[in-house]
């Protein structure tokens, strides 16, 4: 049996005259090697990722990053925080001291 290798499609969007990181994205492009149903299953009965929370002193301008990505519809604000609809999960923009008081 032959032994495969995944193949992948790598890109860096320079976003740093925006926010001070690069966004690196990698798209799999032999799906076979990354949906694998003993891949799928986490210890602690994760099954997906439903929220992610970004830390930003500049919603502003972090959004346009994600307007891009998303679009503009993909934005609203609630309860102080700006949330992006991304698939099946959502981005929240929000200050640091939001965060914190989180816990």
């Amino acid at each position: 049996m032959a032994l495969l290798s995944p193949v992948l499609d790598h890109i860096v969007i320079d976003v740093r005259d925006r926010i001070d990181e690069a966004m690196r994205c990698c798209e799999h492009l032999t799906l076979g090697l990354v949906w694998r149903p003993e891949w799928q299953t986490h210890r602690n009965g994760a099954g997906a990722v439903a929220r992610v929370v970004v830390t930003t002193g500049d919603r502003r301008r972090t959004a346009q990053l994600f307007r891009g990505l998303f679009g503009g519809d993909a934005i609203a604000e609630r309860e102080g925080r700006w949330v992006i609809a991304a698939g099946s999960a959502q981005v929240e923009l929000a200050p640091p001291n939001m965060i914190a008081a989180d816990g």
